[in-house]
């Protein structure tokens, strides 16, 4: 009998209606794509492989809004990236054989605030989130086509202060909707059974919060923290309607430095928990030998990264990487290890940012991603 995406699922994608249900031991189409914050928002990020998380300036606002505390007058920049993953699904044998196009082009950032006094007014769009994923070849014998896609949007406005005698430290708040969006279609022996598409949407709250202190000039500390954001959806999925079912998402917090042990050298280290304990088992980012999610772990990581400035200033260069501390994680998408390559060319208050980052992935279940290389390009303007 011919298996619907549903029981696909079960060795493929694992899709389930109701909050905290699962399916097999693989992963959903509506938990994998906005489960985690799965790509690098700008080419700074990127290239230090979130390093600068915790005190990154306006680039780290997403995870540390009170980055934004730290615009001189006024500060924009918009990002974009094109990520190209190698993944297989399902055993390579004579009746399963999938091979799969993930992922592509996105507007991934945009991000402006404006200092006034001790005060900074600011907003964001960040997609942290996004999958567009094509998956080609047999399953049990039979052709098969299926195209996925979804994603996981922020819209915030941010509000920020300096703090203290003399303005060395700031605290903010980011705040607004996040949107989510999700839909799957498959071909089986050339016919599109309709029962097998899904279309998702929903919106939702969401809310950082931040803290940055200028120790001494050249060495600054950051804290960070971003909860889970409920969204209510609703649509058509697996051909039931679904009416405003109400999905968590993660929450993350962030600790880290920025220091300069000379003018042209900064240094950044940060340590970062994404959690998963409030979330929806759809959000989860691994699965237990049982095949259910499990909510009850998070995922540290640790990143370290170097920016050197060279040419009397006119041009960056940076480098970073990161490593998994904890987790007993199956398949997740936050990477085991990464690094990442980048550069920022500054033409009077403008300024050109291009990163490549190498991630690595738990290999597990039915479904591996072994391996991600993202390219991001920003663009970005100082006054």
């Amino acid at each position: 009998m011919r298996t619907t995406t549903i029981a696909l699922a079960a060795a493929l994608l694992a899709a389930s209606v109701a909050p905290g249900a699962a399916g097999g031991d693989a992963r959903t189409t509506f938990g994998d794509v906005p489960r985690t914050y799965s790509h690098y928002l700008n080419a700074q990020e990127a290239a230090l492989s979130r390093a600068n998380a915790a005190a990154g300036g306006v680039a780290a606002y997403f995870l540390n809004p009170a980055a934004a505390s730290e615009v001189g007058g006024a500060e924009g920049q918009a990002s974009v990236r094109y990520n190209v993953k190698s993944r297989d699904y399902l055993p390579d044998t004579a009746n399963d054989r999938l091979d799969a196009e993930d992922d592509g082009f996105l507007f991934s950032q945009f991000v402006a605030a404006k200092r006034s006094g001790a005060w900074t007014l600011g907003f964001g769009y960040s997609a942290p989130a996004y999958r567009s994923l094509t998956l080609e070849g047999k399953q049990g014998g039979d052709g098969y086509v299926g195209d996925l896609q979804g994603s996981l949007r922020y819209f915030e406005s941010i509000l920020a202060t300096r703090i203290g005698t003399t303005g060395q430290g700031g605290i903010a708040i980011a705040a607004g909707l996040v949107s989510i969006s999700d839909s799957a279609a498959e071909t089986i022996r050339g016919a599109t059974l309709e029962r097998n598409v899904a279309e998702l949407s929903g919106t939702g709250i969401s809310y950082a919060i931040g803290f940055v202190y200028d120790v001494v000039p050249n060495l600054t500390i950051g804290l960070g923290h971003r909860w889970s954001s409920t969204i209510s959806v609703e649509g058509l999925r697996y051909g039931f309607q679904v009416n405003e079912a109400d999905y968590k998402t993660q929450s993350t917090s962030v600790a880290g430095l920025r220091y300069q042990p000379v003018e042209s050298i900064t240094v950044y280290a940060s340590y970062i928990q994404d959690g998963w304990d409030d979330a929806t088992a759809e959000f989860a980012p691994y699965v237990e030998e049982n095949g259910n999610r499990n909510l009850d772990d998070s995922i540290a990581t640790v990143a370290a990264g170097v920016e050197v400035m060279l040419a009397d200033g006119r041009l960056a260069l940076r480098s970073g990487g990161s490593s998994k501390l904890e987790g007993d994680v199956d398949d997740a998408l936050v990477p085991g290890f990464a690094i990442g390559f980048g550069g920022t060319y500054f033409l009077q208050q403008y300024y050109f940012d291009a990163a490549v980052v190498r991630e690595s992935f738990e290999l597990g279940g039915m479904a591996n991603q072994a391996m991600n290389y993202g390219f991001y390009l920003t663009a970005g303007y100082e006054f």
